[in-house]
This record gives structure tokens, C-alpha cells and sequence, in this order.
């Protein structure tokens, strides 16, 4: 009976908040075959595109010595509806008509940046409540704002 090398098990991780937690260079990503890094909030653009850069750099060199190939990275740029409320304090809404930067500006730019971005990640959330008030932390009209503006950017950007 002839035994078959098994390969090692590989994965793509595909919703990471790898920017939030651990290292990326650490050894729990050694089998890592892909991720898509997600932002929650404009302050994770910057840092979600820095990481993507290094996992790319990273992954490219073992690549040149035939490990870790077809690695695929992508990142995520959006405003998740948690920390949609820490936004409307400093930026314009996304139904603004304010000519200062918004954090959707920010946004266009970031996916301008990587053409292979992902809008992510974002949705509508009814269980992130205000302790001060009890109310929903972001009302459920403005994650609908919010949650559109950024649909018809992904659209767009598609």
C-alpha cells in the first residue's frame, strides 16, 4: 500500500480584524492562504491599507522561493453601524451637503487606493445600545443613511 503526503491544511480567513488583535506575522498565520481585513470606522483605513501592504510584501517574498503562493489579501474599507455615532460628531453625515471632507470622501479614497477593495464592513445593527440613553447608539435611519452611501460607493467602485 502506497501512503499520499498529506498536504497541511490552509485557510482564508474572511472576516478579520487582524488590525484589532494579534500580530499578522505570527505563527497562528502560517497556513494563512488569504484574508480580507475589515475596518469598522474611518481611523482603521489607514491601518487596514498599511497591514494589506505588509501581508503583500510578506507573502510576495516566500513566494519568490516557491512557499505561500496565490495568496490572496484584500482589504475592507466601511464604518460598521456600532461606531457609526463616534463619526456624526466630527464628520458630515452621509446626507450632507457639506463641501468639507467626509468620512465617505475618505472612504472613496481608500477604495481609490485599492482597486481590489472590498466595502466592508458595514450593515444594520439593532443591538448596540447607548448606556447613557438606552437608545440605539446610532438611530436606525441614520445606519440606513449610512448603510446606503456606502452600497452605492461599493456599486460604483465595482
Amino acid at each position: 500500500m502506497r501512503t499520499q503526503a498529506v498536504r497541511p491544511l490552509t485557510f482564508f480567513d474572511a472576516h478579520n480584524h487582524v488590525h484589532l488583535g494579534p500580530n499578522p506575522a505570527s505563527a497562528a498565520m502560517k497556513n494563512l492562504h488569504g484574508l480580507a481585513l475589515m475596518s469598522t470606522h474611518p481611523r482603521d483605513f489607514r491601518i487596514v491599507s498599511q497591514t494589506i501592504s505588509e501581508l503583500r510584501h510578506q507573502y510576495h517574498q516566500k513566494e519568490e522561493d516557491g512557499s505561500n503562493n496565490n495568496n490572496t489579501f484584500v482589504p475592507c474599507f466601511g464604518v460598521h453601524p456600532w461606531f457609526l455615532h463616534e463619526i456624526d460628531k466630527t464628520n458630515p453625515s452621509p446626507s450632507s451637503s457639506s463641501s468639507s471632507v467626509s468620512w465617505l470622501d475618505d472612504l472613496h479614497k481608500s477604495l481609490a487606493l485599492h482597486p481590489d477593495a472590498a466595502v466592508g464592513e458595514i450593515g444594520l445593527d439593532g443591538v448596540r445600545y447607548s448606556p447613557d440613553t438606552g437608545e440605539l447608539a446610532s438611530s436606525m435611519e441614520d445606519q440606513k443613511t449610512a448603510f446606503e452611501a456606502q452600497m452605492r460607493i461599493a456599486h460604483d467602485h465595482d
